[in-house]
């Protein structure tokens, strides 16, 4: 008795479904509304405050999703990339791109597509990936939509410079500084476009030597960005300012702009762009021969990296592939239900509402138990890591005393055998100066010391043609004289390889030498008088 009353009770659900679906639909209209006003709100926010955005694209898409609109779906993802990429979650940048592009393709969404196959190349240039990133701007290129195209040539332009091809950088910026420039510039997406290319042809101008030029470019751009409000662009900006000051050596005025950087990067908790504030920062201290400071941020910049590029986002994705997973199920059972509804519609309406609601239950109780698992054993493998990592951290604290009274030992030994040195002693001589480190002032000296052992004359003379040479510089002619390349001296330096760079190229402008190369060869024929 009981079970017929209940298969009565699901029978008059089932009718009252079906009288009231008109009324259902017209409320799902009024949804969609609600849904692009929700995606419209996203829009005015995701370039001033990326956390608002990040929710009301995720509350869009989900409804968009729910009610099988692809094309909001799409707008949705191709935005959410852009927002995950500037907080520095790459991975999850990169899936949602290609969620994005697979709806484009299937249902011809060009316009959407384009914006999808720009950001992909940004995400590949970013991981030095330049043959993928070639491929996604010619893509949208092929499109030819006029603002996606001449994003692809700006971002080909960033590109050109990425591998020292200048020049050719310099055309491809211009153009699309040209085409943003004969937009609407009281818009907030045309703003920030010219802003972002106005920077890469600052970086472009000193990459060119023209300093000057660099750095009107540079302070347009930053003008423009605070004007937006877009926080990442700000700091963006303010460390490109940052290295023309050096390069300019107006140092203080690059130490401001560079306290400025990390206090936004803080304030906003953008780790990706706080790892740029450190290494910029380090160079800094390194310009103003500020050494023990420059291996502090160094050291942070590096543990900072270390931390980004071990995030696992495997989590977040397997949510997604469940979302999706469970929308195709629901989607064969509505088909599984329109098939046999003529036949025996009571029984497949009966069978269908069991069957969902058993899913329901049970996806639920596995989901949970699974997000469960997955927590414990993500628990436990952190705290594991974190206790290797501390007895790493001592046993290397411990490794470094040691080495350093090893060193001075061995220092003091070669001073006072300076004067008998023949010529194998002379072959470890150099085999020391390779595998030294130059991390403080004291290291300097005694790498000093034992460089005077090969050519004991040499920055005797340079320095009496050229007195108002500073520290810094006299590490970059060592570096020279001794004929390392600039991935090598960065090691023994403590320094990244474009700092070995633009130290090298201002050296060269002191001495009124043209480039890096005559420096060499001025150095390698230098004898004192």
């Amino acid at each position: 008795m009981g079970s017929k009353t209940t298969a009565i009770s699901i029978f008059i659900i089932t009718i009252l479904f079906w009288m009231f679906m008109p009324l259902s639909s017209v409320m799902a209209a009024r949804k969609y509304s609600k849904t692009d006003s929700l995606f419209l709100q996203a829009n005015r926010l995701y370039l001033v405050n990326a956390d608002s955005a990040i929710r009301l694209y995720n509350e869009a898409y989900t409804q968009y999703e729910n009610r099988g609109n692809k094309r909001g779906e799409m707008k949705c993802l191709s935005r959410l990339s852009m927002l995950y990429d500037d907080k520095g979650n790459t991975d999850t940048a990169l899936t949602l791109s290609y969620r994005a592009v697979s709806i484009g393709l299937d249902n011809g969404y060009d316009t959407i597509l384009a914006e999808t196959y720009l950001r992909l190349g940004n995400l590949y240039k970013e991981k030095q990936d330049y043959e993928h990133a070639k491929s996604f701007y010619d893509k949208t290129v092929t499109i030819g939509l006029p603002n996606t195209t001449n994003g692809a040539w700006a971002s080909i332009g960033i590109l050109y410079s990425n591998i020292e091809e200048y020049d050719s950088a310099f055309i491809f910026l211009t153009k699309s500084y040209k085409y943003y420039l004969s937009q609407d510039t009281t818009l907030i997406p045309v703003l920030y476009n010219i802003s972002s290319v106005t920077g890469s042809l600052g970086i472009n101008s000193f990459d060119r030597n023209r300093p000057k030029e660099g750095l009107k470019y540079i302070e347009e751009s930053l003008r423009i960005s605070r004007k937006i409000g877009n926080q990442q662009n700000i700091i963006s900006n303010l460390l490109n300012l940052s290295i023309a000051y050096d390069m300019l050596t107006l140092y203080s005025n690059s130490e401001k702009v560079l306290n400025e950087a990390l206090s936004i990067a803080d304030s906003i908790q953008n780790s990706k762009l706080k790892s740029r504030v450190y290494l910029l920062k380090s160079d800094h201290y390194y310009e103003i021969a500020d050494y023990k400071q420059a291996y502090n941020f160094l050291k942070r910049y590096h543990s900072l990296k270390d931390s980004l590029n071990k995030k696992d986002y495997r989590d977040l994705l397997h949510k997604k592939e469940m979302k999706y997973a469970n929308r195709i199920n629901k989607i064969k059972l509505k088909k599984l239900q329109l098939e046999k509804e003529h036949a025996k519609l009571k029984f497949t309406v009966i069978i269908a509402f069991t069957g969902i609601l058993f899913f329901l239950i049970t996806f639920f109780l596995y989901r949970k138990v699974k997000i469960r698992t997955a927590e414990k054993k993500k628990l436990e493998h952190n705290s594991k890591k974190l206790n290797l990592r501390l007895r790493n951290a001592q046993q290397r604290l411990l490794n470094m005393e040691g080495h350093l009274e090893a060193q001075n030992a061995e220092i003091m030994k070669k001073q006072k055998q300076a004067k008998a040195l023949d010529e194998a002693k002379m072959k470890e001589v150099v085999s020391e100066l390779e595998n030294r480190k130059i991390l403080l002032t004291e290291d300097w000296e005694q790498y000093k010391d034992i460089f005077n052992l090969l050519h004991p004359e040499f920055l005797k003379g340079i320095i009496t043609d050229f007195p108002n040479l500073t520290e810094g510089d006299k590490r970059q002619l060592i570096m020279l004289k001794l004929g390392y390349n600039r991935k090598k001296a960065s090691s023994i330096l403590g320094i990244s390889s474009d700092s070995v760079k633009r130290a090298q190229q201002r050296l060269a402008n002191k001495l009124k030498l043209k480039d890096i190369r005559e420096l060499a060869a001025f150095v390698a024929r230098h004898k004192p008088d």
